[in-house]
């Protein structure tokens, strides 16, 4: 009678990450280029990951349609990511492939970048004297605006009158411009 050995096989496994990948880009690692046009959105990426657990290449599958922000993302997983290498059914180290996305979103606090910057909007006040179809028309540079609407709805304006004394609409635009001057220091 003879003996037989199986071998117990298992299921291969993918490279795990060490850490906590979401702290592998941070509103720190933010590109200017990006916050300067305002650009945020999702970018999803896949990293091939070598039998030591680091990564040899970044691809992106999904674009956030910001190249500064597609960019960033694949350098810093590049420098960051770092894993347990995948197994195969033997349980030997082996190259894989890991998939994740990170979402760049602008901080709504925090200190504010000293850049020139201009905004422009409009907005319509009717014979009821609140401001309506408020709209950015123009940002450039880096300005931190309100998230949603950019006029205080709760304002309430004198109600526009015309020639004949009875009330009007009246569309009104609204620019601000933000000027950035060194000053000399007094030694």
């Amino acid at each position: 009678m003879g003996t037989s050995c199986t071998a117990l096989a298992r299921a291969p496994v993918g490279p795990m990450p060490i850490g906590n990948p979401g702290e592998w880009a941070t509103t720190d690692d933010y590109p200017t280029r990006a916050l300067r046009y305002a650009e945020e959105g999702v970018v999803g990426f896949r990293l091939a990951v070598d039998a030591e657990g680091v990564p040899t290449s970044c691809k992106v599958t999904q674009t956030s349609e910001s190249e500064a922000l597609d960019t960033q993302t694949c350098n810093l997983m590049m420098a960051r990511a770092r894993f347990i290498p995948a197994a195969d059914a033997a349980g030997k180290p082996t190259e894989g492939g890991y998939s994740n996305s990170v979402r760049w979103k602008i901080p709504e606090d925090g200190p504010i970048t000293l850049e020139p910057a201009e905004v422009e909007f409009s907005f319509v006040v009717g014979p009821d004297g609140h401001p309506s179809d408020c709209k950015v028309v123009k940002v450039s540079g880096i300005l931190r605006l309100p998230p949603g609407d950019p006029c205080n709805s709760k304002d309430e304006f004198v109600v526009p009158k015309g020639p004949d004394g009875k009330p009007i609409t009246r569309r009104v635009r609204t620019r601000m411009s933000i000027e950035v001057e060194d000053v000399p220091s007094s030694q």
